[in-house]
């Protein structure tokens, strides 16, 4: 009985799955964030990732992508997990189509809440082009954003840091001193806090760039 009562615990315990894509360092961060909210991103029972290496850039390969995003998910699902989480803000495009088959995890639900128990308007982007047009962190004629000549910049640098790549820009410029320059262009432009709308972006801009969250 007290075997059968623990593994009934254990079933209503959620268990997180984790879809990994091509950036290695991404997907570390993530599950450091993970541990430290108080979850045990070594257990197993609780927490697992299953990772595509060879996943297709999401602002890059849509469609592609989508596809391994599927078919990661189910393996998840196969493995008992409750929600799945992936660790990329572009990839939330499909967001509403994944969540009719699997519960998700939705950070942009976060921000709404965080917006709202701190007084930090008007809030700066920083995301890949594809996050930007598609307003997944509210209207983007309210949001202060880098110059086209500079969001160019960022989706270049977010582009250096995947698997394999040097973190390097075709110029030679480092992809965090390209970010750092562009948080400063937002600061400078009035923006009282910064969103790294893209998860490469929160991994690799420098925290110290600006004065402002």
């Amino acid at each position: 009985r007290a075997m059968a009562m623990a593994a009934a615990a254990a079933a209503a315990v959620p268990k997180v799955g984790v879809m990994g894509g091509a950036f290695p360092v991404t997907n570390d961060d993530f599950m450091a964030r993970l541990a430290r909210r108080g979850g045990n991103a070594g257990d197993t029972a609780r927490v697992m990732m299953l990772a595509d290496l060879e996943m297709p850039r999401c602002s890059v390969y849509p469609d592609e992508c989508y596809v391994s995003m599927a078919t990661l998910a189910e393996g998840l699902i196969a493995e008992g997990c409750t929600h799945v989480a992936f660790p990329c803000c572009t990839a939330h495009q499909w967001f509403e189509r994944l969540a009719k088959e699997y519960p998700a995890l939705e950070p942009v639900d976060m921000l709404a809440r965080t917006k709202a128990e701190c007084d930090a308007e008007p809030l700066g982007l920083l995301a890949t082009s594809l996050t930007v047009e598609m307003d997944l962190w509210g209207d983007k004629s309210e949001l202060v954003l880098p110059c086209e000549a500079t969001q160019k910049r960022v989706q270049q640098a977010v582009e250096a840091v995947g698997t394999g790549k040097s973190g390097l820009l075709e110029d030679g410029t480092k992809a965090e001193d390209v970010l750092a320059e562009a948080a400063r262009e937002v600061e400078a432009a009035g923006a009282k806090a910064i969103i790294l709308g893209c998860t490469d972006i929160g991994t690799y801009c420098p925290r110290d760039a600006t004065e402002i969250p």
